[in-house]
């Protein structure tokens, strides 16, 4: 589940981002998660990392504080996960599904450099006694002897950082069942880099006169030090590729501090609960292939629909709504060939946790013939 690919929509934004973009950096993550299991990293990807050092494609994304203004209540109860990366939104979108809890998942970036202290803006805008910090992640990424990078170079720490998820997702849903709540939120200060760790790479332009520091991926400096695959904010040069500044202590298990995709960019998740009885299905969900005539769908719910759309592939189709507020037709452009297809349920931006499928048949003879 963990490799299942997540594609970034538009749904996952509250800023115009292009297509092209939010594809790239999909793209992007579903291949860090390869590489991260692998522990290898392929020359293509550290191109595009070398690349995006420089062009910085999270600076499209809206800050963290942005978002949080946007899809959350101050009141809400939170739970902080440290070091929760985009990377996993796979994994927690399908734990969720399986509980029967509907996600609606924004990403944002946090401020550089990737660390904790920059990153503490959600205590400003939630009450602080309704935010609980889960700290184990953070722990496992840093001070794990076990998985230390030094000593075991496998990464076996996966098993670890997913069960520490699932475990954490388990009592966050028994949370909101016997305690009635009807929405909680994720939130996460960084993410953090594998890649960083296995590339052993070392920049000299800084050389660090403390070893502890951030395992060299961020630097205090008075002025712009100029470093190309560097950015320089709030008083650090931040290192936006794989690099490591030198005297950096050796990293642990994996690093944060600096500006790759996987260190910056971070989700907000609001949690609700399905509720018990809500069923959708599709009036047919066998369609006669109709040559030049998109796959026409009609979506039923037994509770009213607000603003019903379907995920296919990676597109998304709003739909409309015909004799009530429980039926929706939809227009799936390109599903023109014969074959199964997938459909996800959402609820505006949120996803409803129910997946529907739908086949699209070629007329036979006999159909031809009113048989």
């Amino acid at each position: 589940i963990y490799l299942r690919e997540y594609d970034i929509s538009e749904n996952n934004t509250a800023a115009p981002i292009s297509s092209d973009i939010l594809s790239a950096v999909s793209s992007y993550f579903n291949d860090y998660k390869k590489q991260k299991l692998t522990n290898k990293t392929n020359p293509e990807f550290l191109q595009k990392v070398e690349e995006y050092a420089k062009t910085r494609p999270y600076n499209k994304f809206l800050t963290r504080l942005s978002l949080l203004n946007k899809v959350s209540e101050k009141s809400a109860e939170v739970f902080f996960f440290d070091a929760l990366g985009v990377e996993y939104l796979s994994y927690i979108a399908a734990k969720c599904e399986e509980l029967g809890l509907m996600t609606d998942i924004k990403i944002g970036h946090s401020e550089l450099p990737s660390i904790t202290s920059m990153n503490r803006d959600f205590y400003n805008y939630f009450k602080e006694e309704n935010i609980h910090k889960i700290g184990e992640l953070d722990e496992c990424k840093h001070h794990s002897k076990k998985f230390d990078y030094q000593k075991c170079r496998e990464p076996l720490h996966i098993f670890e950082e997913l069960q520490i998820i699932d475990d954490e997702i388990n009592k966050i849903y028994a949370k909101m069942t016997f305690e009635h709540i009807e929405k909680a939120v994720i939130v996460s200060d960084h993410g953090a880099s594998r890649l960083a760790v296995i590339n052993e790479s070392e920049n000299d332009a800084v050389v660090l006169s403390e070893k502890g520091e951030h395992s060299g991926r961020c630097a205090p400096a008075e002025n712009d030090p100029e470093i190309p695959f560097a950015t320089y904010e709030n008083g650090y040069a931040v290192l936006a590729n794989y690099d490591r500044f030198k005297g950096g202590r050796k990293a642990d298990v994996e690093v944060h501090g600096g500006a790759t995709l996987e260190e910056v960019l971070v989700p907000i998740i609001v949690l609700s609960l399905r509720p018990e009885k809500l069923e959708y299905s599709f009036a047919e969900s066998e369609i006669l292939f109709k040559p030049g005539q998109d796959a026409h769908l009609v979506l039923f719910c037994n509770a009213p629909m607000n603003k019903p759309q379907l995920k296919v592939g990676d597109k998304y189709y709003g739909g409309s709504f015909t004799v009530d507020k429980q039926h929706a037709e939809f227009y799936i452009e390109g599903a023109r060939r014969k074959g199964k297809y997938n459909a996800e349920v959402y609820e505006g931006e949120v996803f409803s946790g129910i997946s529907l499928s739908f086949e699209i048949k070629k007329q036979t003879q006999e159909d031809d013939l009113g048989i």
